[in-house]
């Protein structure tokens, strides 16, 4: 019937009487078929590391940011100052496009390895 966004993280589904049985399959399905490991704890191999680099070279380096996420085929980005952001190395880099939210975030349109790249990116930055 709905959804409702609690947070960045949370959302709650509504979807009527039948909500309890399929509240109750959710959580079988889950027993029985854990969370895969969060990509920021899985090795990350060289050429993953390399984009991420890069990555973070377009977006004005490690200093210029504030956030990194993923968001299915995106990088996901709160930074200090996205004007730093450097459109044509990120094209360089393998990028299919930028959109600028605001004035400090971006979302780096890159395919299917967001998720990869943003870990290896956030490894990056905390060590």
């Amino acid at each position: 019937s709905g959804v409702i966004r609690l947070d960045e993280q949370n959302v709650q589904i509504i979807i009527g009487p039948q909500a309890e049985l399929i509240a109750n399959a959710m959580q079988k399905l889950l027993v029985s078929h854990p969370s895969p490991q969060p990509v920021e704890n899985q090795a990350i191999d060289s050429q993953t590391s390399g984009l991420a680099q890069a990555y973070l070279s377009v977006v004005g380096g490690a200093a210029n940011v504030n956030t990194i996420d993923k968001s299915a085929s995106r990088l996901c980005l709160t930074l200090k100052d996205a004007a730093k952001v450097d459109e044509n190395a990120a094209r360089q880099a393998g990028a299919k496009g930028i959109v600028r939210i605001g004035t400090q975030s971006v979302q780096i349109i890159i395919g299917e390895n967001a998720g990869e790249i943003a870990g290896a990116m956030k490894k990056l930055l905390s060590a």
